[in-house]
């Protein structure tokens, strides 16, 4: 079941702005209700992480995407198998080179829409 909580709204940036911006305001909503964010646009060969944040011995790694309009697409169109594998290697790196002190771990999407709406899709790469 998504979360779903309202920030400041888009303007009218250049999608690499946007995409800043919705990475701002989801660390925001994050950090919000208590989590750490360890790391920002974690990048390797292959893959990239928008944000990493940590509570309470969990640790989620989170794939934001900024729209100006509602979505309507797909989750399946957002995470292909293609980003799937690259979030595991970069999860996994990340786990390895930081050992963070947690026993749980998820991968959430989070949307932010031109009306300043963060919506969290937990555990999207959960199997089932």
């Amino acid at each position: 079941m998504p979360y779903t909580a309202a920030t400041s709204p888009l303007s009218k940036p250049s999608p690499q702005q946007r995409a800043r911006e919705g990475e701002e305001a989801v660390a925001a909503w994050w950090a919000a209700r208590g989590w750490q964010i360890l790391a920002r646009n974690y990048r390797g060969v292959g893959f990239e992480i928008d944000l990493i944040a940590t509570q309470a011995r969990h640790l989620v790694f989170i794939e934001v995407k900024a729209r100006r309009r509602d979505l309507s697409r797909a989750l399946t169109e957002f995470i292909t198998s293609r980003k799937r594998v690259a979030l595991q290697r970069g999860a996994q790196h990340f786990i390895s080179t930081h050992q963070p002190r947690a026993d749980h771990y998820r991968f959430d999407l989070c949307f932010y829409n031109a009306h300043g709406v963060v919506t969290v899709l937990p555990d999207v790469l959960a199997e089932g």
